[in-house]
């Protein structure tokens, strides 16, 4: 979002409420799609796709606990603040590349968000 020429000029909240955003609509397309898969006039093959559309929602909130979780990424100042899901960002998560990371953190919260609705 940083090079995007259409997104370069938000400042750090805006990048963060258009990021949820782009998420956001990628999660209804995904709903939207998950439900108006057809029918295939086979009670087997329809529990299978079933189980697979969910194994995907599975897949991809895993990845994001594990992302939030795994000390790698340090993403929360203490125990106090990931429990509260507080992210708090000072210049120097802004001029490194942790960032980028809270970019897409921004992403994962939104769509945790919509798997709890």
């Amino acid at each position: 979002m940083e090079k995007d020429p259409t997104t370069r000029h938000l400042d750090l909240q805006a990048r963060f409420d258009h990021a949820g955003k782009l998420f956001q609509a990628a999660a209804d397309r995904f709903n939207t799609c998950r439900c108006t898969l057809p029918g295939f006039d086979d009670e087997e093959t329809d529990r299978q796709v079933a189980s697979l559309v969910d194994g995907l929602v599975d897949w991809v909130s895993g990845n994001i606990e594990w992302s939030i979780n795994i000390q790698r990424y340090n993403v929360f100042k203490n125990e106090d603040d990931k429990r509260d899901h507080i992210l708090r960002l000072d210049d120097h998560w802004v001029a490194s590349g942790r960032f980028k990371l809270l970019l897409l953190l921004s992403i994962i919260v939104a769509y945790i968000s919509f798997l709890m609705m």
